[in-house]
């Protein structure tokens, strides 16, 4: 009795269990009309539209008909930081689609030398942004050697070659042959002085002729990069003891001074790092006769020759 009980009790829970599902399976759906559903939930094959069965609550869906895009609006508007956004509407169902647009170019200002290129480095160059402040650099190669092309150009670079030889041993008749007009801004008198700058010049002194040009068949511009030792606060320290020296003694004799000044420029050079500039100068150049000569002796020209000697001169005094 006890066996018939359990079974029945068995089958009863197995119906229970079974019946809901064989109810909707069966069921005899009645649907309500369709409608659009939210805009968010349309799909990109088309406008969609639901409907439901009140019996059971099933729902479907179809696609009513394709999407009927309006015109891309702008959202926001890029710039060289952000990117911006446009988006469109579908004209039945109000479905939304966005499209991401691409950052503006930086409106770059102009380029700054930070560094101009010489034969002996590279030059160096910055810009910035207008608007978000961004910066740009770029290196500048090298200046390499000029290729002659002519043979007036041959003869202008053997006579400016022949000068910066002379200016690297510090060889003054040789300097001076170069020249139209003999220079007075030359160390002759002050031996010591030249010695200091021969020795620096012949360790130290590098150039390289970047560029010539002709103006006409008499006339041309030599463009040369050299290196050389920057002795500016070596020079000023030396006149600035020499005049106190002078003050102090009451000696003024220039042989003694010339020395003394040498003495206080080695010590100096001894005692400060050694301190280096590249400048870049033009050399203005004349046929005369069948010779090509420097017509004058710049100021560019004495301080890469003379180690800044002359503007620390002119500086101090």
């Amino acid at each position: 009795m006890k066996k018939k009980i359990g079974l029945w009790a068995v089958l009863m829970l197995c119906v229970l269990i079974i019946s809901p599902a064989k109810v909707k399976a069966e069921c005899q759906h009645q649907w309500q009309e369709y409608y659009a559903i939210e805009e968010e939930q349309c799909e990109e094959k088309g406008c969609i539209k639901i409907r439901t069965c009140v019996v059971c609550g099933e729902r479907q869906k179809v696609i009513e008909s394709p999407h009927e895009w309006g015109e891309w609006q702008l959202v926001n508007s890029s710039d060289c930081t952000t990117n911006g956004e446009e988006s469109r509407y579908c004209r039945k169902c109000r479905a939304r689609q966005s499209r991401s647009l691409p950052k503006d170019s930086h409106p770059w200002g102009d380029w700054e030398c930070l560094r101009r290129p010489t034969a002996f480095q590279t030059g160096y160059y910055r810009r910035a942004c207008e608007w978000c402040g961004t910066e740009d650099y770029k290196t500048v190669a090298k200046l390499s050697s000029v290729k002659t092309t002519s043979k007036l150009q041959n003869e202008v670079k053997k006579s400016a070659s022949a000068f910066l030889a002379a200016a690297k041993k510090y060889d003054v008749k040789k300097i001076n042959n170069c020249f139209a007009k003999r220079q007075k801004s030359l160390f002759i008198e002050k031996r010591y002085i030249a010695s200091f700058i021969r020795k620096s010049n012949k360790k130290y002194m590098r150039y390289v002729i970047t560029s010539i040009k002709m103006k006409g068949k008499k006339n041309a511009t030599v463009t040369v990069s050299c290196r050389y030792q920057d002795a500016y606060d070596i020079f000023w320290k030396s006149f600035r003891d020499s005049v106190n020296y002078i003050i102090k003694t009451g000696r003024s004799s220039s042989s003694i001074l010339d020395k003394y000044q040498y003495n206080r420029v080695v010590k100096y050079d001894k005692k400060y790092q050694k301190q280096f500039e590249t400048k870049n100068f033009n050399i203005n150049m004349k046929k005369i006769g069948k010779k090509w000569k420097i017509t004058s002796f710049t100021k560019s020209m004495k301080d890469a020759i003379h180690c800044n000697y002359q503007s620390a001169y002119n500086d101090y005094f």
